[in-house]
Parts: C-alpha cells; structure tokens; sequence
C-alpha cells in the first residue's frame, strides 16, 4: 500500500531563500524567515490538505546515552499570511508536471535552552486524496549561501 501511494505522489523542495535574525527580534529571542519551492509529480488525480514547515532541534548527546532523544520537534509553521496549515489545491495528472509552488515561512520564538541545538528544515505535505504524508527534508547548502550575491568587482 505504501509503494502504490508513493509511486502515484513523488515530492522535492529546495531551499530558496534562508535569513535568520533579520531584523534582530529583540532580547532572548530568534527569528527565521525560509523561502521554500517544490515540486509534486502525480500518476493520477491529487487533492491536497494541509502544509507546514516543521522546524526541528537537534541536540548533540553523547554516544553512551542512547535513551536521550536527540531531536526534538519544536514547531509547525504555516505559510506566511496563514493562521492555519490548510493548504487545498486540485492537482490533476492531465495537467504538465510538475506541480511547481512556493511559500515563505516566518517564526519568532523564544531562544532555546541552555543547551544550544543545531535546528533542520522539513517540509510536511498531507495529502486528502488519496490519503498520504510526505515529509522532505530541507537540505541547506551553507556554502552556496554564502556564495550568494557575492560578485568580484570588474
């Protein structure tokens, strides 16, 4: 059953804009601002349901101490201008593929814990018809980001 619905639904996002902190949100606080595309190839007619960016605190623990989680997920973000994570679009296999989408996800929240964690990306797409959770990891490339927008001069 789970071959038949990832073979009828296939999934990617790239990272397309990533700022942390900009502008400073104030003491003992962070922000992150995260442009996401993807795009969703279908074998046959798709509704969608819902959409999130889950944000995901990784914590660093010694090998001995395998009963420690060491992720943690922190929160779901909804598409900026959304209270909700509703996300309902008709994708039809008739159409040309792939579906192609974009969303910019914003979060403030308090600074973590003494521990500090390293944080990962994951875009969360729940499926109506037919029923169906994909979960695509958000890799960051730091080195292409810091390539980014920096030209030599002529």
């Amino acid at each position: 059953m789970r071959a038949e619905r990832e073979a009828a639904v296939r999934a990617t996002a790239k990272l397309g804009s990533l700022s942390a902190n900009l502008p400073d949100p104030g003491p003992d606080k962070v922000s992150l601002r995260v442009h996401v595309f993807w795009e969703v190839w279908v074998n046959q007619d798709v509704s969608t349901d819902r959409l999130g960016l889950n944000l995901i605190y990784v914590y660093e623990k010694p090998w001995w101490q395998f009963w420690k989680k060491a992720r943690r997920p922190k929160t779901g973000i909804p598409p900026k201008g959304q209270d909700d994570t509703q996300y309902r679009k008709r994708i039809y296999a008739s159409e040309l593929q792939p579906f192609r989408d974009d969303a910019i996800f914003e979060y403030v929240g308090d600074r973590a814990e003494a521990e500090e964690p390293h944080w990962i990306l994951e875009l969360v797409l729940i499926m109506g018809i037919p029923p169906g959770e994909h979960r695509i990891p958000i890799f960051i490339d730091y080195e292409e980001v810091r390539k980014r927008g920096t030209n030599p001069p002529l």
